[in-house]
């Protein structure tokens, strides 16, 4: 019995160190194509986006929308929030000349009141990181006015 929890520690180890191989690789292979990359231009929809008075009925979200107006690939490497409270979600893919990326913010909803993020994309474009905002007030309590209009 000793034997099969000191192969099964090992055999946990081993798949842990693999997986970290496989993340540096792919983190190394993304930051060699950066830096070979050349640059490209990009245009932002909205740089700022008020997601007005949200409650749990309602999802705390809003969209960025990047277009490559360039002649290179355009390659985003990293999207950053500027508060433990939101989170960021994009596809992350090489985007062709004049094709865009879809990048999604999200509130978390956990603490009631005002809030604000800043967004920060990182990528093969003149001027980055691009900074970008969103704010919005949160409530858990429900006025009947926003029931019906929802």
């Amino acid at each position: 019995m000793k034997n099969f929890f000191v192969y099964a520690l090992f055999a946990i180890s081993l798949i842990f160190f693999i997986i970290s191989l496989i993340l540096r690789f792919n983190i190394f292979l993304l930051d060699d194509m950066l830096k070979t990359s050349k640059l490209t231009e990009i245009t932002v929809n909205n740089s700022y986006i008020d997601i007005g008075k949200v409650s749990n009925l309602k999802l705390a979200q809003g969209s960025f929308y990047i277009k490559n107006t360039g002649v290179e690939n355009l390659i985003l490497d990293k999207v950053e929030v500027s508060c433990s409270c939101s989170s960021s979600t994009f596809l992350n893919e090489k985007i062709a000349p004049d094709d865009s990326v879809k990048i999604t913010v999200s509130y978390n909803k956990k603490t009631g009141g005002y809030f604000y993020s800043d967004v920060l994309v990182h990528g093969n474009f003149s001027g980055s990181p691009k900074i970008m905002s969103f704010e919005g007030f949160y409530s858990e309590k429900l006025d009947f006015d926003e029931i019906v209009n929802d």
